[in-house]
């Protein structure tokens, strides 16, 4: 059942980032005129939701597998001896859990700095996105303009040392 499990866990890896990628290239914005698209971490391989839904269909698959296995393991851990001096060395504490391990199912975390690189890759978004925002609502903000001058800055003034 181990092997299981590890393949479970690399599943659970996979489909976390296929799912970043597809989320961050579906609301990926329009290049912006000047600073192009947002930069963003090079992957190996470009995202195809054939894959994203390939590894779902196995994790569920995997997960059908084990739950069968788990349960009658489950079931026989819940038997156990023990002998009297282990009775008398925990003070006739008779709970199950103080002669019986119990090891619970590791879970996929992703590692701290993975998350980071993740914000830092979202923060790039929002700020094109912002950008865009900002600009849409007062062209002038970033002193430039993106179209024809308008009559008034087209006249040169002489006394101006630009």
């Amino acid at each position: 059942m181990t092997p299981l499990k590890t393949e479970r866990l690399e599943l659970h890896e996979e489909i976390d980032e296929m799912t970043f990628v597809k989320i961050l290239t579906e609301n990926l914005p329009d290049p912006h005129p000047l600073m192009g698209y947002p930069m963003l971490k090079e992957r190996d391989e470009e995202f195809d939701p054939a894959n994203l839904e390939k590894a779902q269909k196995r994790l569920a698959e995997l997960e059908v597998q084990i739950q069968p296995l788990q349960t009658e393991l489950d079931r026989l851990s819940r038997q156990f001896w023990v002998t009297k001096e282990q009775v008398k060395t925990n003070k006739y504490d008779l709970s199950a859990s103080r002669y019986r391990q119990v090891e619970a199912d590791d879970v996929y975390h992703p590692e701290p700095s993975k998350i980071i690189d993740r914000l830092m890759e979202l923060n790039e978004v929002i700020d094109h996105e912002l950008i865009a925002l900002q600009e849409a609502i007062d062209p002038d903000y970033f002193g430039f303009r993106q179209g024809p001058p308008d009559e008034d800055e087209s006249e040169v003034d002489p006394d101006s040392p630009f």
